[in-house]
């Protein structure tokens, strides 16, 4: 296969296979780019930090060209021109993927970021975490206090009743009407 991001500045960079934690990828020993082939990505993502790091030491000294020229890659396997997306749509990492054979391919670097940036967005601010939990709890005690208030609008317990029959009859009545809420029927 061909590099398509050297094929995009005039040059002919045949892609080599290497692999990442026994899953077999294509680099570009000029670019430092790495195709992916459908479904290799996400197993990359979760392999070992030394692997990942070893193969960003192999593509660090290779050329840098300007990430700041939005040019459209086509797909070293099928042909098609790729899409550029953000990844996870939050980060200011761009992959391009292909949508007929559903390879990525991420540019020289890229992949460190985006391990450093999944590392990142699964830590957890404590003091954020506890007032989400504090919310949470607020929030399910609102709901308990409304849930009775209208299981006790549907009956409604005369406290004047003088025969200990008809109270029970509103507790069991109560009760039933609680149980079926709580069912949802």
């Amino acid at each position: 296969m061909i590099c398509p991001r050297c094929k995009t500045l005039g040059e002919k960079s045949d892609l080599q296979k290497v692999s990442i934690s026994g899953i077999e990828v294509d680099i570009c020993q000029e670019c430092g780019g790495i195709w992916f082939d459908k479904q290799e990505f996400g197993q990359v993502i979760s392999a070992s930090q030394s692997d990942i790091k070893h193969i960003h030491s192999l593509l660090e000294n290779t050329r840098e060209f300007d990430k700041t020229k939005d040019v459209e890659l086509e797909c070293p396997k099928c042909g098609q021109l790729m899409f550029k997306y953000r990844y996870m749509y939050t980060s200011n990492i761009y992959i391009d993927s292909c949508e007929k054979c559903e390879g990525i391919w991420i540019d020289k670097g890229e992949l460190l970021q985006i391990i450093e940036y999944l590392d990142q967005a699964s830590k957890v601010d404590p003091e954020k975490e506890a007032a989400v939990l504090v919310k949470l709890n607020q929030i399910k005690l609102e709901y308990q206090q409304r849930e009775k208030e209208f299981i006790d609008s549907l009956v409604r317990l005369d406290d004047r009743a003088k025969n200990p029959t008809s109270k029970a009859f509103g507790e069991v009545l109560q009760s039933i009407y609680s149980f079926l809420y709580k069912k949802g029927l």
